[in-house]
């Protein structure tokens, strides 16, 4: 052996692998427990004491170990006086190795170290290992918690004998001594799980903890707060069972040893704390209440401050003896906070106040908006100081502000200059804010419903810039009031009506007011029953207007405003409708009755409420359950859709579809009902308006290639009823959610222009 450590391992201990030199270092340690008498010398040591500084993490690791294994027998604690002596400092150094492997096992050694010898370690060498255990890495943590707990039971062991406490309540007032004196003290979750492993009995006894608090023991104000957060810090980890952020390493799943003890440690935690808690409040609540102000005062994050309001109402509350003391305190709080808002309000409506008055106000104003969330304080009487609201001059700016610089058309903005792409995004996103923060004014009670009407009114022309913003403002005005709402949307056509008459435009201006109701009648949606109310004031409105004779004149020059009220038609249910339709004539003076507008406006209301012949003037959306045996109509933009699908190509694909509705539908009539209906088509007179001889020519020509296939589909009898089963499958689908164009086709069909 001696051979082999001088020929060996003298020379190799040194080489240029690490690998090898670990493995030297192995073996020294093993020849060093297996043969003390040989190698158990300064001779030998020295070795391992040099390689202390190796280079390589895995040999320093090696070499720790090796002492490890020395320092664990007692009989060998002799021998090793000298070497711990000389490499004391080094092993003290190496705590903070840049490998926490290595690190957490050198903390283990100077453990070894602190038991095994008579002298052990001064307590400013142990200085060097208690703030690691602040450490983000949990194993070095721990390993340093361990050292911590075994050095504080060395302390109060010896002094068990001059005082009677328990050996808990000891380690409790020793552990505070420790939190207080170190510079980490917002970091008390992080001892506690260093300690966790180790002194879980200890931070669990809640009841010698709470015993602290609530007896008059002489404990200072400093060192009541460090236990106060040790304590919610055990059982926080007590009852989630997971370490601090920053030392978890993914998600660990519970063993169900682990979720058995979590169990028992909330069970316990429930049945100690709930009777103590309001003794606990009641003694601290003005250290409670003036830290919750302080917090609210100083941080301006929106969920500090939900938290800090959430918190103050629940203190509040009148099934506590201490909530008249709890609503004093929040009151004067809102108190300060108003004056310094109204200490800023002058300057802000004057114009004069710089950006730190803005700041400052607007803090304030965010501060008593999140606390007046809370009903405890929302109806205090100081936040009744603050609403202000606007006065008529002020509205007819805003809205005349809209008109001025938001509804203004790009090209205008053009012809004053070249404007890159980059300007007129960044114009159209001001623009854009502008018009959200007079919606909001709307939906939040600022200003009336009604002066939605400049914002509605420019739906449809403005629809590509601000659609999305005045979609989302009309549906939130739904929420307000359903009635008000669609009234808002027929004041805002009869103003547009009114104001074509003013100024005597074309009528090329009544078929844009016409687009907008399409557009708008969109809004209600496809649940008709929800619309109902809604649409009938808004029918009934537009009837009453339009019937509205001028002062001194006897003529309606409003009735052709029926045109525009005739959008909104398809969505009426059919009770509704014959509700209308007697409206109609009990508003509407007789000799009236036979003017254009009324007749059309009246049809289109008897239009799916009478049986008629044509397809299209068939059944609603919202009449679909009771025709339960009759096919789906067809609108004319379906018929034309509907030779395409009937091609060669269409017709030899495609299979025979699985019938997926709940309608089923006689192969034999439908047959009949298509044949009638193109037979009607090739005879059926076009209005100048909506089709040019052109497009007239265009039809017939189409209609006569389309009478060879009308015949062919008697001798294909089977494949027809297949393709008018997938035809009306699609027309169910087109019914349930029609989109502008088809109600533009539909409604130039059903109600022919004068």
């Amino acid at each position: 052996m001696n051979a082999t450590f001088r020929g060996v391992f003298v020379h190799r201990y040194r080489d240029k692998l690490p690998e090898i030199r670990a493995v030297c270092i192995e073996e020294l340690g093993m020849w060093l427990k297996t043969d003390p008498e040989d190698f158990l010398n300064d001779g030998c040591l020295k070795y391992l004491g040099w390689t202390l500084h190796d280079k390589q993490s895995p040999v320093r690791l090696q070499c720790v170990r090796a002492l490890q294994g020395l320092y664990q027998e007692k009989e060998f604690i002799g021998r090793l006086e000298l070497f711990t002596s000389r490499f004391k400092e080094r092993i003290l150094s190496m705590v903070l190795d840049k490998e926490p492997d290595v690190a957490l096992q050198v903390v283990n050694l100077l453990l070894l170290i602190q038991q095994s010898s008579e002298g052990g370690l001064e307590e400013d060498e142990c200085g060097h290992i208690y703030p690691l255990v602040f450490a983000s890495h949990r194993g070095l943590a721990c390993a340093a918690g361990n050292f911590l707990y075994h050095r504080m039971k060395c302390m109060f062991d010896d002094q068990k004998q001059e005082s009677l406490k328990s050996d808990n309540a000891a380690f409790i007032q020793m552990i505070i001594a420790f939190y207080t004196q170190c510079e980490f003290h917002e970091h008390g979750a992080y001892l506690v799980d260093s300690l966790w492993d180790v002194a879980g009995s200890e931070l669990r006894d809640w009841e010698t903890m709470t015993a602290y608090l609530l007896v008059e023991t002489g404990m200072l104000d400093e060192e009541e707060g460090a236990l106060i957060e040790l304590m919610v810090c055990a059982i926080q980890r007590a009852s989630q069972a997971t370490p601090p952020v920053g030392r978890s390493q993914g998600k660990k799943i519970l063993s169900i040893k682990d979720k058995k003890i979590q169990e028992q440690d909330r069970g316990r935690i429930t049945a100690h704390f709930i009777p103590l808690l309001p003794q606990l409040l009641t003694k601290h609540l003005d250290q409670l209440l003036s830290q919750i102000c302080g917090i609210v005062e100083k941080h301006t994050a929106a969920t500090v401050l939900e938290a800090c309001a959430h918190l103050a109402s629940s203190l509040c509350s009148e099934r506590y003896t201490f909530s008249s003391r709890a609503h004093t305190t929040f009151s004067q709080l809102l108190d300060t906070l108003t004056d310094c808002f109204n200490s800023y309000l002058n300057e802000l409506l004057q114009g004069s106040a710089d950006e730190d008055d803005v700041y400052s106000a607007a803090i304030a104003l965010k501060r008593i908006g999140a606390l007046s969330c809370e009903r405890s304080v929302r109806n205090e009487p100081v936040l009744q100081t603050l609403v202000h609201l606007p006065s008529d001059s002020l509205r007819s700016e805003m809205a005349a502000f809209l008109l001025d610089y938001v509804f203004t058309d790009s090209d205008d903005e053009d012809l004053s200059g070249d404007v890159d792409e980059e300007t007129k995004i960044t114009q159209l996103q001001r623009k854009r804010k502008q018009l959200a923060g007079y919606c909001k004014l709307v939906i939040y009670g600022v200003l009336d419903l009604s002066a939605a009407t400049d914002v509605f009114k420019k739906y449809d022309k403005y629809f590509k810039d601000y659609g999305d913003i005045i979609r989302e403002t009309i549906s939130k005005t739904k929420l307000i009031s359903p009635v008000l709402s669609a009234k808002t949307v027929c004041l805002s056509l009869q103003q547009l009506f009114s104001e074509m008459l003013t100024e005597e435009r074309s009528k090329q201006d009544l078929c844009e007011i016409r687009d907008l109701a399409k557009r708008l009648a969109m809004s209600f949606g496809i649940d008709l029953h929800r619309a109902r109310k809604p649409l009938v004031a808004l029918h009934m409105d537009g009837i009453r207007f339009a019937f509205r004779a001028s002062q001194g004149d006897e003529e309606l020059p409003n009735a052709p405003f029926l045109e525009v009220l005739s959008m909104f038609s398809f969505k009426l249910l059919p009770k509704d409708r014959a509700q209308l339709i007697s409206f109609l004539k009990s508003e509407c003076p007789e000799p009236a009755l036979c003017w254009s507008p009324v007749r059309l406006y009246q049809r289109s209301l008897e239009a799916r409420t009478v049986s008629k012949p044509r397809d299209h003037e068939r059944g609603d959306q919202s009449e679909a359950v009771t025709a339960q045996n009759s096919p789906v109509p067809k609108r004319k933009r379906t018929i034309a859709n509907d030779s395409a699908m009937n091609s060669s190509s269409f017709h030899s694909s495609l299979p025979t579809p699985v019938l997926t509705s709940t309608v089923l539908k006689e192969p034999s009539k439908a047959l009949i009902s298509e044949e009638s209906h193109e037979a009607s088509s090739l005879t059926e007179p076009q209005s100048e308006e909506d089709f040019s001889s052109t497009s007239q020519m265009r039809v017939a020509k189409a209609n006569k290639r389309r009478l060879p296939k009308i015949r062919k589909r008697a001798a294909e009898h089977s494949d027809l009823n297949s393709h008018l089963t997938l035809l009306s499958l699609i027309d169910d689908i087109e019914e349930e959610e029609p989109n502008i164009e088809d109600y533009e086709s539909d409604s130039d069909h059903l109600f022919p222009h004068r």
